[in-house]
């Protein structure tokens, strides 16, 4: 058993964006990995079978519990996150003064969410770069083409809190630069399903894991705010990350081989965490940014 247990509820990019700082806390522990507590009444949320998928995985996580069938006890440190939603798991690690806030204030604090952790185990000790990550992918084979390839995403798990986070003209983009790329569309459930030119869809057929073998199979990589943006920056792949409503400083991947795009006429945006993020039914942020823009970028 480790000695550090970490708590999480939230979606794929956070935890993605957390996993530098859980590195370094693997570091820190003398089993050289973390214990992961997951909240049992979670488990039918769509977002749990892919963080169980990354954790099962990763080299840095000796095992996953389930609270409150596998209680958290005897640890000497437990961690857990702003960004862990509401559950009864909270106040038990509250209890054991783990070193983080309920919430954060974006619009005030102005980080990058990848450095908040990163401030969190520092204070918890670590006093060394944080070691690079080693994205865990699971292996269904190799893309066969002589084209480069081209992956697109337009994350959005089909729900209405985050259909303003999707870009309406894939299927131009795809038209534009299918004599030059193979294109891969990659995704969940629906996403997607209006564009008709490309070679090969994975979109609701893979894990996670599965995904990031494909987007590591890529040349370059066009996508909206989502979990596979992170995978994609994770595994060093030249991506082309599009913004509307959310934070770019927060958000946005810290690598060089991201190009973001977002419209800068756009006066209204960024407004997550505001009442606009929820009610606004335009998105003229997103319309607003055209493929010929994406295509340049490439």
């Amino acid at each position: 058993m480790s000695q550090t247990v970490c708590y999480f509820k939230n979606g794929i990019g956070n935890l993605i964006c957390q996993m530098p700082a859980i590195a370094a806390l693997a570091y820190m522990d003398p089993t050289g990995k973390v214990d992961y507590c997951l909240d049992e009444t979670w488990k039918a949320d769509v977002r749990f079978i892919g963080i169980m998928d990354i954790l099962t995985h990763w080299d840095k996580v000796n095992k996953v519990l389930l609270f409150p069938k596998n209680t958290p006890a005897k640890y000497k440190r437990y961690f857990y996150t702003l960004h862990s939603e509401a559950s009864p798991v909270f106040d038990y690690f509250k209890s054991k003064s783990a070193p983080t806030e309920n919430r954060v204030n974006w619009r005030e604090r102005v980080i990058h969410e990848t450095e908040y952790y990163k401030d969190l185990v520092r204070k918890l000790g670590w006093n060394k770069p944080f070691p690079q990550v080693n994205f865990p992918t699971t292996t269904i084979g190799t893309l066969e083409t002589t084209k480069p390839v081209l992956g697109i995403c337009n994350g959005l798990f089909n729900t209405a809190s985050w259909q303003k986070k999707s870009w309406p003209h894939f299927e131009k983009l795809c038209k534009l630069v299918s004599d030059k790329y193979y294109i891969v569309k990659i995704g969940f459930g629906k996403e997607l399903d209006e564009v008709k030119t490309y070679d090969n869809s994975f979109v609701g057929k893979l894990s996670i894991t599965q995904t990031a073998n494909v987007i590591s199979q890529c040349d370059k990589f066009v996508t909206t705010d989502s979990s596979c943006m992170h995978i994609a920056a994770a595994l060093g792949i030249d991506t082309v990350a599009l913004f509307g409503g959310t934070y770019i400083f927060k958000n946005a991947p810290l690598t060089q081989k991201t190009k973001v795009l977002f419209d800068k006429k756009s006066t209204c945006r960024p407004c997550q965490d505001t009442e606009r993020f929820f009610s606004c039914k335009d998105y003229q942020c997103m319309k607003n940014i055209t493929p010929e823009e994406v295509v340049s970028c490439l």
